[in-house]
């Protein structure tokens, strides 16, 4: 499976727009500190990072890797989930990504 900093196809096109009913949602795992290990704990919460993910340069958004503090910084730039939950936890966004591009190909076909 590629990522999206390996796929080079979209790179140089622009999607500072909002496309309606197409969304990015990143999935939120709470965490907690238990013997030095943190541990899952609480349900994955979905967050729309869509606005945020769009306000991004295309370099920045090619880098994005989930459990990274990019990918962290969807969530906390589009939610309060991670600051009410006080604790650690990771961001899984990636295939998310390559799913959100993929429909986006899908609605250029269909205009032609």
């Amino acid at each position: 499976m590629l990522f999206p900093h390996e796929e080079a196809d979209w790179q140089d096109v622009d999607f500072n727009h909002l496309v309606p009913g197409r969304r990015l949602i990143a999935h939120f795992q709470p965490q907690q500190w238990i013997k030095d290990n943190a541990v899952d704990s609480d349900s994955v919460v979905d967050v729309d990072v869509t606005e945020v993910y769009l306000g991004l340069s295309v370099e920045e958004r090619a880098a994005i890797q989930d459990n990274r503090d990019n990918s962290d910084a969807l969530v906390l730039k589009s939610s309060d989930v991670w600051e009410k939950h006080g604790g650690t936890g990771y961001v899984e966004v990636q295939e998310a990504i390559i799913a959100f591009h993929a429909e986006e190909d899908e609605d250029d076909e269909e205009i032609l």
